[in-house]
């Protein structure tokens, strides 16, 4: 049922995009771009949910690549813009240049789309949402750091493990009838494992959340998996 509405969207994309279909303006074709973008992403999130659901079938393996993180972050905060706008909320964005990561774009694309639709969705009209990204150059080695903080409804302090596991959604998102399946942050959590980085959530409730993560540049290549 989710599968059916979402197929048709991406088909009527398709046929837009078409030239047989009549020119499209800048203005146009970037919207459907960002359509065309994220439908196939939430089609993705629904055969996520409905693995985890069903523990059936093999997860895809990983596609590893060289990803410019502060273009991927840009694009990503300028599809959230509408939205945030839409909310009534303020969008800040500092995004560094830097080496390109190498990672599985899909997943962390996914992941990171994730940690912004959540800071969006919990920040009450007239929050901030700020996402920064900075590449590091340390003794252990180099790589990203990604920091999305809101200043929305928080997460109770307690919570702050059991919250990246499938499912589990903080009391006060149940309470507030705030929409979602629980799978945001174990998304982020699985493609943080897969990349050999690390997450820290920072916050409490009514006092915002901050999620950073760190990236190591070059771990999938060091390690091997790609």
């Amino acid at each position: 049922e989710l599968r059916t509405p979402l197929a048709t969207i991406l088909s009527f994309c398709g046929l837009l995009a078409s030239p047989s279909g009549g020119p499209l303006s800048a203005s146009q074709r970037t919207y459907l771009d960002t359509i065309d973008r994220n439908a196939h992403r939430m089609q993705e999130m629904v055969d996520g949910l409905l693995h985890a659901s069903t523990a059936v079938g093999p997860r895809a393996e990983p596609t590893y690549g060289r990803v410019d993180m502060a273009r991927l972050l840009g694009r990503l905060t300028s599809d959230l813009l509408p939205r945030a706008t839409a909310a009534g909320l303020f969008l800040v964005h500092d995004h560094e240049p830097g080496p390109p990561a190498v990672a599985d774009r899909a997943q962390l694309e996914n992941a990171l789309a994730a940690l912004l639709d959540n800071a969006v969705k919990f920040t009450p009209r007239g929050g901030t949402v700020t996402v920064s990204a900075h590449p590091y150059d340390e003794p252990d080695g180099t790589g990203w750091e990604i920091a999305v903080a809101d200043t929305g409804i928080g997460i109770p302090k307690e919570f702050h493990e059991e919250v990246f596991t499938e499912f589990v959604r903080a009391p006060n998102a149940r309470r507030g009838a705030y929409p979602g399946t629980g799978l945001g942050l174990s998304a982020v959590r699985d493609a943080m494992r897969l990349h050999d980085g690390h997450i820290t959530l920072h916050g409490g409730e009514d006092d915002g959340t901050t999620v950073v993560l760190r990236l190591p540049t070059g771990s999938a290549a060091r390690t091997g998996h790609g």
